[in-house]
């Protein structure tokens, strides 16, 4: 059989599968030599796309995501169906994509448009770890692991997503419409995990072991909403909730040394190891606008939630004994997690005059932990952290914002805006990370635009935002003893910020487009004392060019680039430091100079760009390429501020990726035709964090786990397709 008679055999096979599925709905189809163009025009268009595709090497990143992660041959299945009956107005729509894949989408609606709709979506979502894992750990997958050093494989991790949604929607008339909607999601896998632990002197008391989290749980949402629409008002109100539900509570573990089960006192044995708690949330929320006039419009939101969480504290199993205390001591079998969250925003826009435009709008969040506090463990009173009692989080945040926007004249619009954030933390008498009760920022924007011909806009924005608050509290051990903490957060560290962004949009001719953004940022970080520890100093900048032009209706061509280019500097004091003296709160000017004084340059810069289009070469055959490339560097300069001998930087981290993607489709009838797809991916890892990772113990009982990725892999996809279109 000729090149040509096989195209017309595989034209006639997808006809006999369009067919079948299209007697699912039982309404009249046309084949494209039964209607004209006008006719392809106006009514809905069904096709179906069936094939083969072949991946020539196994691999960890190219099929990441895309289930292609395994050397071999893919069915290629995607179709379109959509039907609508004239008569009565009902829509018929079924879509499928990626169906001989572990990817794959499959939706439905059907209904009487303007009446009502209904809708059903399932989908898979994988995921492969880029790592490979060489481990003798048994029982991968389950709630009950065996650590053992003996009988190593390689394994690669998974994890698997199932998603079903189920939706409806119905206009009740007069404005009124209402939606509802049900998800379910499971998923199913494992994940990296681990364990470690130090106690007493010496190196031989570490221990370490690789672990794997088994993923077995399920969310589901709900969500119930009605709304009101006309000319003046729109108002919606509804419900949302969903529930987490982990059917692993926790991780049994045997093997990898006694030590962690029974450790020396003050240690918290490491089996068994809770698994994230099962937790529900609940909110009931009403928002909407109303015009006042054609210029002028308000919108609010307020929304209540209510998230708890009352699974059951996990036992120790036989045989593990708890050394730390006699155990709970609360009297609690559960947390009884709880914590409620109010929202509330409103927001007017005007324009006043036909040059002035103005929004404002105000945002309140208030984030309630209402979870008991009690003490759980007793705790030595001595120079330690904690005394065994939760923590509760609580905050509010507030925020308001002004932007007004004036039409200057010969082009030129000026653009102002004003910003405010506070956010208020409720605190906790024992800690050992800096803290402050609230912290202020507040951010000023001057923007100039001008339209400077009809093909070319251009804007420059300047943002000033300045962030102080109430002074740091002062760290106390449990004993009292002021602790030696001098690093504030960079979430809570003082911080003025300098930001300018340039943009251009040019259209010289009517089929080239060009968009050109230039954006640089710089931080300035105060320390809480005069030596500078913590973050001092931040930049980004940002570069990205976007080319469009048509060449005619059906080819176009485009090319981007991109540069990012973020660093930062921070400081810390190594080694044994000193702390305040009895009664005081702060160091000596002696104390001081003693400090380790260490600091840290981090830089990470990524170059991207891509080029690409599709032609029509003729009547029946079209083609595209695209080529993308990136490059992303990581960089660590260490130094002693102190000129001492031992400082190395650390090695950068490298990753590039080069994709080039070709794709032809040659119409062998107007309504059918072949696809042919090729893809080349190369990926290159210079990451020295994955090169020797191991899992080590300083004695018999390390399992000697390494994990590792591929410095480089190089895959070819080839897929080979035909479809098939009717009406």
């Amino acid at each position: 059989m000729n090149m040509k008679n096989r195209a017309i055999d595989t034209t006639l096979r997808l006809s006999a599968v369009a067919a079948a599925l299209a007697a699912v709905f039982p309404l009249q189809s046309m084949a494209a030599d039964e209607v004209d163009d006008m006719t392809m025009l106006t009514r809905p268009e069904s096709s179906v796309r069936l094939g083969v595709g072949y991946v020539d090497q196994d691999n960890h990143n190219f099929g990441q995501y895309r289930a292609l992660q395994d050397s071999g041959l893919y069915g290629l299945v995607d179709m379109d169906i959509v039907r609508r009956d004239d008569a009565t107005g009902t829509w018929y729509k079924l879509r499928g994509r990626n169906l001989g894949l572990d990817t794959r989408e499959l939706g439905l609606v059907y209904g009487p448009q303007g009446n009502w709709k209904l809708s059903l979506d399932y989908r898979e979502i994988p995921r492969y770890s880029q790592y490979t894992i060489n481990t003798g750990l048994q029982g991968i997958g389950s709630n009950n692991l065996n650590v053992s050093s003996a009988n190593k494989r390689d394994v690669i991790l998974d994890t698997k997503r199932e998603k079903i949604a189920l939706g409806f929607e119905k206009n009740l008339g007069e404005n009124w419409s209402t939606t509802f909607r049900f998800t379910n999601e499971e998923k199913d896998g494992a994940r990296l995990w681990g364990r470690g632990t130090s106690f007493g002197a010496g190196a031989a008391n570490r221990w370490f072991n690789f672990l794997a989290e088994p993923i077995d749980s399920r969310i589901t949402t709900w969500e119930a909403k009605i709304a009101f629409t006309d000319a003046k008002l729109q108002l919606a109100g509804g419900y949302y909730g969903s529930q987490y539900s982990n059917h692993n509570t926790a991780l049994n573990i045997t093997g990898g040394g006694a030590g962690f089960n029974t450790i020396a006192p003050g240690v918290v044995p490491l089996n068994p190891m809770a698994l994230p708690p099962s937790n529900q949330a609940h909110q009931f929320y009403v928002d909407g606008g109303y015009n006042f006039t054609d210029t002028t419009r308000a919108s609010f939101k307020l929304a209540q939630t209510i998230a708890t969480q009352n699974d059951d504290f996990i036992d120790n199993p036989p045989g593990v004994v708890d050394t730390v205390t006699t155990g709970n001591i609360s009297g609690r079998t559960r947390l009884g997690g709880h914590v409620d969250t109010t929202l509330a925003f409103v927001g007017l826009s005007t324009r006043p005059t036909p040059k002035l435009s103005l929004i404002a709008n105000l945002r309140y969040e208030d984030r309630d932990d209402k979870t008991p506090s009690f003490k759980y463990i007793d705790a030595p009173v001595s120079a330690i952290s904690h005394d065994g009692t939760n923590e509760v989080r609580s905050y509010q945040t507030q925020q308001g914002k002004v932007e007004a926007n004036y039409l200057l004249g010969s082009g030129y619009r000026l653009v102002a805006g004003f910003e405010d954030e506070e956010k208020k933390r409720n605190t906790s008498a024992v800690r050992v990370v800096s803290h402050r009760e609230s912290t202020d920022e507040a951010s000023w924007k001057l923007e100039l635009r001008r339209a400077m011909s009809e093909t070319l806009n251009g804007a420059v924005a300047y943002i000033h935002s300045d962030r102080n608050g109430s002074d740091f509290l002062v760290n106390r051990f449990l004993n009292g003893a002021v602790s030696r903490n001098f690093i504030a957060p960079i979430h809570l560290a003082d911080r003025d910020r300098e930001k300018v962004r340039l943009s251009a949009d040019w259209t010289p001719v009517e089929s080239l487009n060009l968009q050109v953004v230039a954006e640089d940022t710089r931080d300035d970080y105060a320390a809480r004392i005069d030596l500078g520890l913590g973050a001092r100093k931040g930049s980004s900048t940002l570069y990205s060019l976007d080319a469009t032009y048509s060449l005619d209706e059906s080819s176009k061509l485009n090319a981007w680039a991109t540069r990012a280019d973020t660093r930062s500097k921070q400081a810390t004091a190594a080694g044994a430091t000193p702390v305040p003296a009895a009664g005081q709160t702060e160091l000596t000017v002696a104390q001081l100079a003693t400090l380790n004084i260490w600091t840290a340059a981090l830089r990470n810069r990524t170059d991207a760009f891509g080029i690409g289009g599709d032609a029509k070469v003729s009547e029946k055959l079209q083609v595209g390429a695209t080529l993308e490339f990136s490059y992303d560097k990581a960089e660590y300069l260490l130094a002693n501020e102190q000129g001492t001998t031992g400082a190395r930087d650390l090695p950068d981290i490298k990753y590039r990726t080069t994709t080039l993607r070709l794709f032809s489709q040659y119409a062998l009838r107007k309504n059918a035709g072949l696809r042919f797809d090729y893809i080349y991916d190369r990926r290159l890892a210079d990451d020295w964090t994955w090169k020797t990772w191991q899992y080590l113990s300083n004695t018999a009982a390390g399992d000697g786990t390494t994990i590792r990725q591929d410095p480089s892999q190089t895959v070819n996809f080839v897929g080979v397709s035909a479809y098939y279109k009717w009406w």
